[in-house]
């Protein structure tokens, strides 16, 4: 079996994994097997063309159609059984995505939708709906000289205190086009062999422990707007804008869980600044990136 740290886990694997960082323990959180998957079991069913899905308290269906068939067992089992003629990329996303965001929500756990750089030993997350421009936003931050933490996901603990998914950054061929920057002008990592997205790995520079967490910006887009604007929130505003990022919050299924997730956004609300920023319309990202740096210095964002 091959071993690996991701997530602030251990997690053993019958497949390789270049996207996670390898490691050496003695028992997994983890174990992913090949196996035949089985859809007959008691929980919330959901179908649509492109996948179908049962959520139950400690078991999990995942059918990605054409792709590959996911399950879940007593938390700490993932089954895969995939289509004929599916590459490993493809089987992987999915697997890294929405069965791993069951595990962590069983865990305890909470996958917040955002990307994030590391400052002064802590961490300052960007997120925002899609396309809002987070992993933009860490590539051009590492082009000066900050050090990517995660990237599509940080796993919140109960401290409210963050742990890295695994050390690759994911970009779309458009967005390389706008960095132009030699540092991500390798292609070689493609996602899917559908899609033009693109990994980039940073294992040698990977944080495996959980840190604290500083700020959390909200990227917007604003195509009204001319310049960038921002507004610090707190309170119950906070906790709805982050209680909306996290990552495939449907699969909370039930009521001890849907606490944790509440005490666990309520303690990430009050321990770290919550600021929406809006970006104005136009690609001027080294504009807008000015102004991120401008306020990682600024005392009314960065005094917690």
């Amino acid at each position: 079996m091959h071993q690996y740290r991701g997530f602030g886990l251990n997690i053993a694997s019958d497949i390789e994994f270049p996207e996670l960082l390898a490691a050496t323990f003695t028992h997994p959180d983890i174990t992913i097997i090949h196996g035949a998957v089985n859809s007959d079991i008691p929980g919330d069913r959901y179908e649509q063309d492109d996948y179908a899905t049962v959520i139950s308290p400690t078991e999990y269906y995942l059918d990605i159609k054409g792709n590959c068939r996911y399950q879940v067992l007593n938390n700490d089992i993932i089954q895969i059984d995939p289509y004929p003629g599916i590459d490993g990329r493809s089987i992987r996303l999915f697997l890294l995505g929405s069965v791993m965001a069951f595990i962590l929500f069983r865990k305890g756990l909470i996958p917040l939708h955002a990307s994030g750089i590391i400052k002064n030993d802590k961490v300052i997350l960007f997120t925002g709906d899609s396309g809002a421009g987070k992993s933009t936003t860490i590539a051009q931050l590492a082009l000066r000289g900050y050090k990517i933490f995660t990237d599509d996901i940080c796993v919140i603990g109960k401290d409210g205190q963050g742990t890295a998914s695994y050390p690759m950054l994911k970009l779309w061929d458009d967005t390389l086009a706008l960095i132009n920057a030699p540092a991500y002008n390798n292609k070689n990592f493609r996602l899917k062999p559908d899609i033009d997205k693109y990994g980039h790995f940073f294992h040698e520079e990977f944080h495996e422990e959980a840190a604290a967490i500083s700020t959390i910006f909200i990227i917007s887009k604003d195509d009204s707007a001319n310049e960038v604007r921002y507004n610090k929130l707190s309170g119950h505003k906070a906790f709805d804008v982050l209680a909306q990022q996290v990552y495939r919050r449907y699969l909370i299924a039930d009521l001890a869980l849907r606490t944790i997730y509440f005490k666990t956004i309520t303690a990430l609300a009050g321990s770290c600044n919550v600021v929406e920023i809006y970006r104005p319309a136009g690609n001027d990202i080294p504009a807008f990136i000015d102004k991120l740096e401008s306020l990682f210095t600024e005392p009314t964002i960065t005094q917690a």
